[in-house]
């Protein structure tokens, strides 16, 4: 029998913290995020991931605190306005990276934001005892619709993107933790991709049943519930996710999983609209240890990719639509600009038409604008990127069927 080094214990938690920086848009967000940052530096915490830190004062709010008990901390800069995803650790953050997802939904759905977050896969290095760890965080794009969701395949994408950077950056370290918000269920075609493809474990699912007192978001116990949502999904949902994957040589255990950070004491709000994951994970390292075979069920994932693709490709076909409908309507509005320009008027016009004309050839000029730039630009990145997706998702799909006929 090999001999083990000792085994030691790391305690994890995710939370969406729910701090968009809006008015009126998150109810108490000065006073969630002060409670927030109080508790984590109360509890004994080893890596903390965060979600939706939208504001560099909600972030410098959390440092002030939670540095006195984890002194390392790492916020991913992306987009116009931060990637809202950060890292507090008690290990030294030794290595930091950004991975942009290619596609991040659109830039014109400015009362969703998320294209300006430029969300994406943030990665931490720490090590312990020789072990070295990847700290994986993330937050995939919102579903803003239930019953028609415009952004599948874009969030297919980046679960798929997700999986593949996971994959091929997670074999130079002994243990990958992974956590977020990846607004994803368990029963969606992105989560089932992500921990396929990326061999991954559900810290969940380790230690519990997948029933409703997993859900993270739109609860009837949070307070920040939306009564829209509880109509089509009344025990809410579970969207936020701690998983793991153990790397040759290291045994890991689920100790514990539970929701916390649900509502604050003393308050009749909760911390968050989202509960927070905390996991306990046992480790050790084994030495002279033989390499654990993949597990991956091939089968299982060629499948997935399949639909995965199928998708993606939908999304292809509209962003064609979209292209088309932008390129008619840029000439339309071009044609009408010129013979708007074109017409003349007569010398004994009023004041109230000369405005009028002016405001009308201002924003025809600015519609032209809009829209050629949507056509060459913002429609450009979206077929791009559904492209390469498409494309990375049949290399591994032929990839995988050949093992499986080889197999």
């Amino acid at each position: 029998m090999s001999a083990e080094e000792k085994q030691f214990s790391l305690e994890v938690l995710t939370l969406n913290c729910w701090g968009v920086p809006v008015p009126f848009a998150c109810k108490y967000r000065k006073e969630r995020f002060l409670s927030i940052a109080e508790e984590i530096s109360k509890r004994n915490f080893d890596i903390v991931i965060l979600q939706e830190v939208w504001a560099e004062s909600d972030y410098k709010l959390l440092q002030q605190h939670i540095l006195k008990t984890m002194p390392y901390c790492h916020y991913f800069q992306s987009g116009t306005i931060g990637s809202g995803v950060c890292v507090f650790s008690k290990l030294a953050i030794e290595d930091s990276f950004y991975h942009l997802f290619p596609l991040n939904g659109y830039f014109h759905k400015v009362q969703h934001g998320d294209w300006f977050g430029g969300k994406g896969l943030g990665m931490c290095r720490v090590s312990i005892q020789g072990i070295s760890i990847n700290i994986y965080c993330t937050h995939l794009h919102a579903e803003y619709d239930m019953e028609s969701d415009e952004y599948i395949a874009h969030r297919v994408a980046q679960a798929f993107d997700m999986s593949q950077f996971i994959k091929y950056t997670s074999g130079s370290c002994d243990l990958a933790i992974v956590g977020g918000d990846f607004n994803l269920r368990p029963t969606d075609l992105g989560y089932k991709m992500i921990v396929t493809n990326g061999n991954l474990h559900d810290c969940w699912l380790a230690k519990n049943e997948e029933n409703e007192s997993g859900h993270t978001n739109e609860r009837k116990d949070n307070s920040f519930s939306t009564h829209n949502v509880q109509r089509l999904e009344p025990v809410g949902r579970r969207l936020d996710y701690l998983l793991y994957k153990a790397n040759e040589g290291v045994d890991v255990e689920v100790g514990s999983c539970k929701l916390d950070f649900g509502k604050i004491p003393d308050k009749p709000y909760n911390y968050s609209d989202h509960e927070g994951v905390a996991a306990r994970l046992l480790v050790q390292r084994k030495k002279d240890s033989e390499k654990s075979p993949d597990s991956t069920d091939e089968n299982k994932l060629y499948d997935l990719l399949l639909e995965s693709k199928t998708i993606v490709q939908k999304g292809l076909t509209k962003a064609r639509s979209d292209n088309l409908f932008y390129t008619i309507l840029c000439i339309v509005c071009t044609i009408a600009l010129y013979g708007f320009w074109c017409t003349e008027m007569e010398r004994e016009t009023s004041h109230l038409v000369v405005v009028g004309r002016a405001v009308i050839f201002v924003t025809l000029t600015l519609l032209v604008a809009f829209l050629l730039f949507y056509k060459l630009i913002i429609n450009k990145i979206e077929f791009k990127g559904l492209t390469g997706a498409e494309e990375d998702i049949s290399n591994l799909c032929s990839s995988v069927k050949k093992r499986i006929k080889h197999n």
